[in-house]
């Protein structure tokens, strides 16, 4: 599909830019030795939650109970409620 097909407005991401920020954040995370825990407010997206954990559920934060309750009905335990 080319962009000019696209309904706007739309989200376009660029895989390879989102790999690359997250496993930059995931190794400055481990450098720390600390655990990373990505706010999800901007993505609300299950499949980009996943790729920040590298794959898993893990800890994520959240900012609404609803972004709460979607990210646990699609397994996530460890979530903080920050706003």
């Amino acid at each position: 599909m080319n962009l000019d097909e696209l309904y706007t407005p739309c989200l376009v991401v660029d895989k390879n830019k989102l790999i690359t920020n997250l496993n930059r954040m995931s190794a400055q995370a481990a450098k720390l030795g600390v655990t990373l825990r990505p706010h999800v407010k901007t993505a609300k997206s299950v499949p980009v939650a996943l790729l920040g954990n590298g794959g898993a559920v893990g800890p994520i934060t959240v900012s609404t109970l609803r972004e709460a309750e979607y990210f646990a009905d699609a397994g996530f335990k460890d979530i903080i409620y920050a706003v």
